[in-house]
């Protein structure tokens, strides 16, 4: 009996059953460990925002602009024509008077650099039309329309650019309605847009 003690303690370390029983869960751990740090790093969440007291100032000219399409009853349909490249937007307001230029940011849930910005040109009475690339929207989008000023202007602004205290200032003063929605491609190419209640 004494024999067979001698003979297991002349193994090597790496034959010996408790050094794998201590070791196995700290090369577990490491391993998890490595892939979870590996797979935060590589497909990390880009949509934080760095300057929260920016966003916060922002949040009153939203409102704002929400209540304002509430107020003039202002809705849209859109619809994605894939077969054509075309999108068509109609649409519903109380006012008489309609812009000639739309912009209608399509954001991605979770890649900011596919998103786009569209310029929607008014063809009819409440009609309105844009080129669209079809391969590329082949997944889900929040959507965002609001009226602009010229092609110069829209041609000028990035989508969701970085905003300053200035640029709030100036927008508050001139307060424009905004259009929210959601899309699924894979469910359907048809979607209302509404102002947020």
């Amino acid at each position: 009996m004494t024999e067979e003690f001698i003979n297991e303690d002349a193994k090597p370390w790496y034959r010996q059953f408790w050094a794998w029983f201590i070791l196995s869960p700290l090369i577990v751990v490491f391993i998890v460990s490595s892939i979870t740090i590996t797979l935060a790093v590589k497909y990390g969440q880009d949509r934080v925002l760095d300057n929260y007291y920016k966003e916060g100032r922002l949040i009153n000219m939203r409102l704002e602009q929400d209540l304002l399409a509430i107020t003039l009853g202002v809705s849209a349909q859109l619809n994605f024509d894939t077969a054509s490249d075309d999108l068509v937007l109609n649409l519903t307001t109380n006012t008489p008077v309609l812009p000639d230029y739309l912009s209608l940011e399509l954001s991605h849930p979770a890649h900011a650099e596919r998103d786009h910005k569209l310029l929607l040109t008014r063809t009819a009475a409440n009609q309105y039309n844009a080129e669209l690339l079809a391969e590329e929207l082949a997944s889900r989008w929040y959507l965002r329309l609001s009226p602009v000023e010229s092609p110069d202007v829209f041609n000028s602004t990035p989508v969701f650019k970085e905003t300053s205290a200035a640029d709030v200032e100036a927008d508050e003063s001139n307060t424009l309605w905004r259009l929210r929605g959601e899309i699924d491609f894979a469910e359907t190419h048809i979607v209302t847009l509404q102002p947020d209640s």
